[in-house]
């Protein structure tokens, strides 16, 4: 069957594949029909978050294990076993081990994908019902309060697992039905939002953070400075200040500092380089430097974590 789950674990996290603009490559079904279904499964002691990233595609996440933190737009999501949320097209997201799960398995739901599977981008439907939402500045849609009509879609929802799961014989037929009942409901649920300037201002603090992530991580393991990540989306340093606080909860130099640590210790569990070799790729102009602000950030110096690894 074209749509059967997807099953996906830590190593495939971990290779995520992100282009130029953080967008992931991957194809999430194919262009005669734009839905895929994936079964998530991670190892949170090996890697404890899912980078920063967007797509296109809308994702439905169902949460399966007991907790997940989710970072999307200016919020910060405690989501607990059962909880669904829809991201919405080109926001910038990151899913992350709470730290009381950190040595457990995460393990949740995605459903993705493209407006296409509802209405040609060209049509009135399009226009009328399915813009309005894209555009609506809204980052993500939250089903997991006791509105009626939000009941409705968490069924729905369920309805699509399980046509997925159980090989249903109108599979795609069944899937696009599904889809447009939740968008009908959604359209006709979302807030009368207009064009405002709040509105675009959201939009345009997604396009800036995007740019300077693409920055960050294609110059990582060279010396930056706030004003090299500023100047990559021409904006000024208070606004690239800005534009971390309100998308993700940081300021450039710390998200810096961290994208290094954990690219570090990646290295650290999956090569046999030398902690010197490491430092220097991750960006750290010392050693001595490097060990303060790992043990300060895991609580044991990059050799402590050597010899725990082989434990």
């Amino acid at each position: 069957m074209t749509n059967e789950p997807v099953k996906e674990t830590t190593e495939d996290i971990i290779q995520l594949k992100i282009d130029s603009m953080l967008q992931e490559t991957k194809s999430h079904g194919t262009k005669a029909f734009p839905f895929r279904y994936y079964d998530i499964t991670c190892e949170w002691k090996q890697r404890s978050y899912v980078e920063w990233h967007w797509h296109k595609e809308l994702e439905f996440l169902i949460l399966e294990s007991e907790a997940m933190i989710c970072r999307i737009g200016e919020q910060t999501l405690q989501l607990k076993k059962g909880d669904c949320i829809l991201v919405n097209s080109s926001v910038v997201h990151r899913y992350e081990a709470p730290p009381a799960l950190s040595s457990e398995k995460g393990r949740w739901i995605s459903l993705l994908f493209s407006t296409d599977m509802i209405a040609s981008p060209h049509s009135i439907i399009y226009e009328k019902n399915i813009l309005p939402v894209l555009q609506s500045g809204e980052y993500y849609f939250d089903f997991r309060q006791d509105d009626i009509w939000k009941i409705r879609v968490n069924r729905i929802v369920e309805e699509i697992r399980s046509i997925c799961c159980e090989k249903h014989a109108m599979q795609e037929l069944s899937i696009h039905i599904a889809l447009c009942s939740i968008w009908k409901e959604l359209a006709e649920h979302l807030p009368e939002l207009e064009q405002s300037e709040t509105v675009n201002k959201n939009l345009m603090l997604q396009a800036r953070l995007r740019v300077m992530l693409q920055y960050i991580w294609q110059n990582f393991a060279q010396p930056i400075k706030l004003e090299d990540i500023a100047r990559a989306a021409n904006v000024s340093v208070s606004m690239a200040q800005r534009c971390f606080r309100a998308c993700i909860h940081d300021s450039p130099n710390h998200y810096l500092q961290m994208y290094r640590l954990d690219y570090a210790k990646q290295q650290l569990l999956t090569t046999n380089l030398s902690i010197m070799d490491i430092a220097l790729a991750s960006g750290f102009g010392s050693v001595g430097h490097f060990d303060h602000l790992f043990k300060r950030e895991f609580g044991m110096t990059p050799k402590q974590f050597i010899k725990q690894r082989y434990r």
